[in-house]
């Protein structure tokens, strides 16, 4: 039986106010380590895409 132990960690993304001057993406991406607690997170799902 699968247990989801974490919580999904949220996204950083550029502040509004510094984000109406560029034309980046406003997600910045996760660190290495956060992307590799968010893949064994999904991969210990119960319910799986």
């Amino acid at each position: 039986m699968h247990m989801l132990t974490d919580k999904m960690r949220p996204m950083p993304e550029q502040k509004p106010a510094e984000r109406v001057k560029n034309f980046q993406e406003v997600a910045l991406g996760y660190t290495e380590e956060d992307a590799l607690a968010e893949a064994k997170r999904c991969l210990e799902c119960a319910n799986p895409l």
